[in-house]
This record gives C-alpha cells, structure tokens and sequence, in this order.
C-alpha cells in the first residue's frame, strides 16, 4: 500500500505541474461523482479506506467550492479527485478478489450485508473494469487511445466476495463520522427524481469552516438552525471550530406556496422565495419580527398578508418610526429620529419599501444575525443575498407574507413528505398535530401515510422534509417504537380536528 501511496502522490504532482489538463473543467464534476460510485461498487472503500477517504474528501471540498460561486476552484480540485479516483480504479482492478462459500452466497443477499454493515460488491470482470474506466473519460479522451489508462485486469472469473473478519493485527477501517452517517443516508428528498422536485427547495451539502466562523454565523449563511447543524455533526454546540473542518447540513425546504411572479415570505421557515415564470428563482434566510415578549408593549411581528413593492433605495436613510423611538426611551437609551446612510444603519445598503407600514425588506449591517426572530417586523437580508434581490426585482413587483409551519409534499410516484417549525408566533397555539391531519386528509393521502412517522416528524420539529410514506423506511419504525400515540390514535378513528 506504501508503494500505492507514493506512485499516486508522483501522478499527481506531475499531471497538476502540468494544469491537470488530462481533465477538462466542464466534465471534471460529473467524472469525479461518477468515479465515486464506481470505486464503492467495486470495493476500493474498503480495500484501501485511507486513500478512498483521501479522494472522497477531495471530491467533497470541490463541492463545496462549487456551491459556494468558488467555480474556477472547484474545477481545479475537482480534476484533482479525477486523478486519484483513476489511480484507485486502477488499484482496485488489480486486487483478486476474495471467495465466498455458495453457502454464503446463497444464505444472504448483498442488501442484507450491505444492511448489516458489511459492505459487499462483485469482484469487476474484465469488461466491467475497462467499462468503468472508459466511463470516467471524458468525450475526447475516449476517441484517443493513448488518454486511457492502463487498467490490469484479474484473470479470475467474477465471484462474489465480501470483508473478511478483522484479525487482531489488521488496521480496522476509518469510523465514520455522524455527518458522514447524515450525508450516506439514502433518505430524504435527495432521492427524489429531479423532476420530482418541483416544490423542494434547497440541498444537502457540506460547508467548509472559514477562519472566524461560528455555528450561528453558518446557520445564517446557510439557512439552517445553528442547534441543527451542531446535532447532524455530533459537536459540541459550544466547542471551537477548526478553519478548514466540514459541516455537514440540510436546508430542504418545501415551497409554501407557488405563484408566476413575484415574492413569498414564510414567516416559520425564515425564508424568502423568488419566483420568475412559475418557478423559485432564488431562495433566502431571512430575518422576522420577533414573537410577542412579556414586556414588549408594541406588536413587532411581522404581518401576514399581501403587499407590493413601492420603492427601491440604494443606501437608504432609517427614519426611526416613532414605536422604536418609543421603546429607545423606556430602555433608557438615546432616542434617535434619523440614521444617515452609512456603516451604522441598520438598513444596510439596500432597501425595498412595501405596502405595509413601516416594513421594509432591506440589508443589515448584522449578518450573524439572518434566519432569526429578532426584527422590529420587517425582513432582514444578508448583504450579499440583498444587493442579488435588490437587482432582481422592480417596482410594483408584488408578494405575500404567509404562515405555514407545516408543510406537505407529494411526489408524482406517491412519496409523502412532510415539513414541521415552531408555531413561532402561536397562531394555531400549539395544535400542529390538528394542521398535518387536515394537510394529510385534504391532499387525500391519509391512506399513504405511517402515522408513527408523521408523530416523529411533529416531534422533531427539524424544519427540512421527512419522508412519512408507509413502508418507505422500515428502519426509521424501531426508533418511533410502538406507541401509537394521541395523533395516531386520532387519524385511525377520524376524529374531528377540534377534538
């Protein structure tokens, strides 16, 4: 394996001191995620996990990079992991493969393995092996023979084979991490067809820690609660974060409502949807008004309904409305009527006016503080995301602040998925149960539906899309248990939802 190691690191550095121009940028994405398949199903994950951990982190970083607008960087590492993955393609096809009994063989199938945490997959024959590697080519490296790489070929006939027990002496694989874990689950709206998802938004990804970060910094740039990211990475949601470290993250979202042109704003999800021609342009984390507090006297909620655009400002001046000049005084501060464009308004550099009172969706000079109820009701953008909006839309552009902290999702092939926030303002005081029944019995889909599951996901209150298809995931049932519970219990019997 040292003498692997050593020939990659030569490839490498002499194919990237030329440009990695073996790899052209347009294609070097698709390659290296197809490459990423094909080594797990021939077993490189396993047969040599430090180098396939190597190449997969690489892949990972390239993505990053790419959903993050770095796109001449991603390329460059992207053709980066193109070449390890060929050189692992290559290592892998050189391995015999390891023999199984046909009493194995016939006794357990490669899911149950694969199910039980024992990875199985098929030693590759000699056209599988040249197959996979021509695959990974792109359109004019396959027209020239010489742009293939040499790929040894077992001469063994194709058997099935799988991980031999560890010996004590045996280096055991790499653990993987709980992100990992999040990211390898075959659950979720990723396994929808893309023509399926035409009300999700959003992805799952991984973020890669800048110098200064936080966990509430990212949750803001990227729209997810900070307590989340801290759950699917298993850290410490007061530790440091190290410059360079991933996180792992989901910031699916059901679109609450679709309309041709113009704005949505869903005050639980803390996002605003862009739409051009039918379809969300652009999504964003947002900032609202905060719920009602035992000392607050004005309402600072932000208000539901529709409204327009009247007026588009580049570095707005902020009259102080006279509520806030209000509560400046009861806190004994200095009472201000006017802040003047600059570093120290609030509003940032751009500002929409709207049909509501005193709302505006404009900038912040507070960026950290995105995807939060803290406003004084209007609707905070981060800077970047604002100056994009700012050019994206005119006057008299119209949109709709609504309320919807459940959402429901259904697939063309029947897949249910269902959505849960915070009744964050207690409109439906606390009744979430009562709003999913009716979602579920209105798009008639009750019989589709595991009600366990549906109690889960009201539990969790996750803000991405649980699946709740009956008998789409057998393994999420032993952690809902048996109890059936007050929801489920009620959605058999067809109680009111007043009840």
């Amino acid at each position: 394996m040292t003498g692997f190691v050593r020939n990659v690191t030569v490839v490498l550095v002499i194919a990237c001191g030329a440009g990695c121009a073996t790899v052209p940028r347009d294609d070097s994405g698709a390659v290296a995620l197809r490459l990423r398949n094909e080594l797990r199903g021939v077993g490189a994950d396993y047969r040599s996990p430090a180098e396939f951990r190597s190449f997969s982190d690489t892949v990972t970083r390239a993505e990053v990079l790419a959903t993050t607008g770095r796109g001449a960087e991603a390329g460059k590492v992207f053709r980066l992991a193109v070449l390890k993955g060929r050189m692992l393609m290559t290592e892998a096809a050189s391995k015999p493969p390891l023999p199984v009994t046909p009493a194995d063989r016939g006794s357990e199938t490669p899911q149950a393995r694969r199910g039980a945490g024992h990875p199985v997959v098929a030693a590759p024959p000699k056209h599988a092996v040249v197959g996979a590697a021509r695959a990974a080519l792109t359109p004019s490296e396959r027209e020239s023979p010489a742009a293939a790489p040499a790929v040894p070929v077992p001469s063994s006939p194709p058997v099935l084979h799988r991980r031999p027990a560890p010996s004590p002496a045996s280096k055991p694989a790499p653990k993987a991490s709980p992100g990992e874990r999040f990211m390898a689950a075959d659950d979720g709206v990723d396994t929808l067809p893309a023509d399926e998802r035409s009300r999700i938004v959003g992805t799952r990804s991984a973020y890669l820690v800048r110098k200064g970060d936080s966990l509430t910094r990212i949750g803001a740039r990227l729209g997810v609660d900070w307590r989340q990211l801290a759950r699917i990475n298993g850290i410490d949601p007061d530790g440091m974060l190290r410059t360079g470290q991933l996180l792992y993250y989901d910031n699916h979202r059901i679109v609450p409502k679709r309309v041709r042109d113009g704005i949505v704003i869903n005050i639980p999800d803390r996002t605003l949807y862009l739409f051009k021609g039918g379809k969300v342009r652009r999504s964003y984390p947002v900032t609202l008004g905060r719920p009602q507090r035992p000392d607050d006297e004005p309402q600072w909620k932000t208000p539901i309904g529709r409204f327009t655009i009247t007026a588009k400002e580049k570095d707005p001046a902020w009259r102080v409305p006279t509520s806030i000049q209000e509560e400046m005084e009861r806190k004994g501060e200095e009472v201000v009527k006017e802040v003047p464009p600059g570093d120290d308004n609030p509003l940032g550099k751009y500002a929409l006016r709207t049909t509501f009172p005193g709302i505006m969706i404009h900038s912040t000079i507070a960026p950290a503080s995105i995807y939060s109820f803290s406003s004084h009701g209007c609707i905070r953008v981060s800077p970047d995301n604002m100056e994009e909006l700012f050019r994206s839309v005119s006057v008299r552009t119209p949109g709709e602040i609504v309320y919807q902290p459940v959402k429901l999702f259904v697939s063309h092939t029947g897949r249910v998925f269902l959505e849960v926030h915070r009744d964050i303002y207690g409109v439906y005081r606390g009744d979430l149960p009562g709003v999913a029944r009716r979602l579920i019995r209105h798009e008639n889909v009750a019989g589709r539906v595991d009600w366990h599951l549906v109690e889960r996901a009201l539990k969790n209150s996750s803000g991405i899309p649980e699946e709740i298809t009956r008998d789409a995931t057998d393994h999420r049932k032993s952690a809902v248990g048996h109890a059936s519970g007050h929801l489920s219990r009620h959605a058999r019997s067809g109680a009111s939802d007043d009840s």
